[in-house]
C-alpha cells in the first residue's frame, strides 16, 4: 500500500523564470496556401517541414539564449553565495581560534558562576571576602607582611 508521501504529487520547484513549452499540436507550417498551388505532393510536403523546422529552430535558439540569460543571472547569484559562505567561513574559524584562546579563561568564571547557584558557596565566598578584608589585609598590614612579600618578589 503506498504510503500518502507517494500518492501526492511533489510540488514543482518555485522559479521566476518561464517555463518553456512546445506548442500542444506541434509546429504548424506557416507557409501561405497560395504559394503552394501548383506545386506536387513532395514538393509541398518538403516546403511545409521546411517551414516547421525553421520555427523549431527559431524557438531552440530563443529558448538556448534565454536559457543563457537566466543561467547567468543564476551563475552570479551562485557566485555571491559562495563568496559569503567563505566569508562566513573564514569569519568561525577566527572566532574559533579567539574561542579557544579564551577558554582558559571562561572555564574559571563558568565554574564559579555554576557554583555561585549555590547559597551556601555565596554564603562561605561573601564571609571570606569580608574576613580577608575587614581581618587578614589588616592584620597583614600591621605586621609589615605585605612589604616583606613585595620586597622578596622584587628581589627574588
Amino acid at each position: 500500500m503506498p504510503s500518502s508521501n507517494e500518492s501526492q504529487p511533489q510540488p514543482q520547484f518555485e522559479s521566476r523564470f518561464p517555463e518553456l513549452k512546445l506548442p500542444e499540436e506541434g509546429w504548424k507550417s506557416s507557409i501561405p496556401s497560395h504559394l503552394l498551388e501548383g506545386c506536387d505532393d513532395q514538393t509541398k510536403w518538403l516546403l511545409e517541414e521546411i517551414s516547421k523546422n525553421t520555427q523549431a529552430t527559431n524557438f531552440a535558439c530563443h529558448a538556448v539564449v534565454d536559457v543563457s540569460k537566466h543561467l547567468r543571472t543564476l551563475n552570479g547569484r551562485t557566485y555571491k553565495s559562495e563568496k559569503a559562505v567563505f566569508e562566513a567561513k573564514q569569519e568561525v574559524e577566527t572566532l574559533k581560534s579567539q574561542a579557544k584562546a579564551v577558554t582558559p579563561f571562561l572555564k574559571p568564571i563558568s565554574m564559579f558562576a555554576a557554583l555561585w547557584e549555590y547559597s551556601v558557596f555565596r554564603i562561605f565566598f561573601i564571609g571570606g571576602a569580608l574576613f580577608f578584608l575587614f581581618v587578614l589585609y589588616p592584620w597583614l598590614l600591621k605586621m609589615g607582611l605585605l612589604e616583606l612579600l613585595d620586597s622578596y618578589i622584587k628581589g627574588g
